[in-house]
Order: structure tokens, then sequence, then C-alpha cells
């Protein structure tokens, strides 16, 4: 990584920090001032925004997710598999769980899909009804390597920065306009092409990609990553709009 541009802390329990200078990013004052905006506008959707990211002046400064096991703990009998989801939700990353829950506080289904996908042992699930034990389960599971007999999994995001989630009725989502992966390149418009490769060196960068399979759940990241990545299997899963069997069937493929 660029020092002073976009600086990185090592993974710690499954987060990150994140520093960028949006001034060496490329933002000239006009457009810094814009995002200073933007910035207000997030802090006004979600309140718990302001409680993993911060700025100052051209300085910003986020909390982030990402969870591999360490090398020791990989099985080299087992095939890794780095799911690249768009961006953090900011509840997730405030509750320090990828898909901590849904929005009305039950259990995302994305566990389910992995459980069909044979990525997730039905095991650890099994008879918790308790978000933050399950969260916990899940992600003591990945750390240890021990989510499924045949697979190593891995979770990460192609943008590091979190936004709201927008509820999944239209109607209610009109309002949110920094939702979701949107709301990342409305904010960071200005000098896109240049975060995306710095995130896509991010992605390079962890020891567990490099011969994984890549599965990207967005498809204008998956359109981007396999453009420029090419010493992995990089492959797209509509996770929002496709089962657990879909994506068992890409992972059947290796």
């Amino acid at each position: 990584m660029q020092m002073n541009i976009y600086d990185i802390s090592e993974i710690t329990n499954g987060q990150y920090k994140v520093r960028i200078n949006l001034h060496e990013l490329g933002m000239s004052s006009k457009e810094i001032s814009t995002f200073k905006e933007r910035y207000g506008e997030i802090r006004r959707e979600d309140n718990e925004f302001k409680k993993i990211c911060s700025l100052d002046n051209h300085i910003l400064k986020y909390r982030s997710e990402s969870i591999f096991p360490p090398s020791d703990k990989i099985d080299p009998k087992k095939k890794k598999v780095m799911i690249i989801f768009g961006n953090p939700a900011i509840n997730s990353v405030a509750k320090g769980m990828f898909f901590y829950s849904r929005q009305d506080g039950h259990r995302h289904q994305l566990w389910g899909k992995l459980e069909k996908a044979k990525l997730l042992s039905e095991e650890i699930r099994k008879n918790v009804d308790n978000r933050e034990i399950e969260a916990n389960r899940i992600r003591d599971a990945i750390i240890e390597g021990s989510t499924s007999q045949d697979y190593v999994l891995g979770l990460t995001t192609f943008y590091s920065i979190p936004t709201p989630v927008k509820p999944p009725k239209k109607e209610d989502s009109a309002k949110w306009e920094y939702g979701d992966v949107d709301g990342v390149e409305i904010l960071f418009r200005s000098v896109l092409p240049k975060l995306q490769q710095e995130e896509i060196d991010r992605l390079e960068d962890y020891d567990f990609g490099r011969g994984a399979i890549w599965i990207c759940t967005q498809k204008s990241s998956h359109e981007y990553v396999k453009k420029i990545h090419n010493s992995s299997i990089v492959k797209y899963w509509p996770m929002r709009n496709s089962g657990g069997d879909g994506l068992r069937k890409i992972l059947g493929e290796f």
C-alpha cells in the first residue's frame, strides 16, 4: 500500500482500521468539501456511523472487517474460498461481525446459504437463537479454519468503507441515498478509479487470497476484479438473488 494515501492496520479478530488521506487520494479542496457534505448525510442516515468512522479535515478514518484463518490453521487438503462482499454494513462493523443480523434483528439468511453450499457446518449454528452467540461461533470457526470438512472460508469486501443498508422495499430505500455499494461510489465519485485500485491492492495483499477461489457477490466488483486480477480464480455469485445451491454449483467446478 502507498503510505500516506491509504493505510491499513493488521486484522485483529476480524476487524482492521483504515486511514485515507483524501488530498493524496486526488481530491481537490472543492471535492473534499463535497465529500464532507456527503459524509454528514451518512451520519444523519445512520447514527452508528459516528462510532466507527471519523473525518478530520482531509483525513478519513474508519473500522472495517475481513476474517481469515491464520496460515497455521489452514488445512492444505481443503480448498480456500474467499467471499468478497460489496462493502461492510455499518451495523455489522459496529457489532463486530459480518451480517450480524437483518434489520429486524433476526438472523441473516446468508448463513443458511453458506450451509447449503457446504462452506459452513450446520453444527456451528445448531440450537442457537442469539445473534451475539451465533456471530461469535461463526467468527471463531472461520479463524480456526474449521467451518467445513472440504473448504477453508475467508470473508472480506471489495470496498472497505461501511455504509448503511438499504431497506428491502424500494419505497423505503429511496431515501437512503448512501446505502450499500451505491453509497460508497457516490461518496468517492471524483476519485473512484483510484480508490478501486487501492482496494484491489488490499485484496491482493491478503495471504489467504493466494490460491483461493474468489467469489464476488456484486456484479460490478466482479467485473472489476476479474479485469485487474489474474492470479486467482474469480467467480460471480449473486448472493441476494441466488441460494446456497447456486454457490455450491460454482464451487463444484473446482
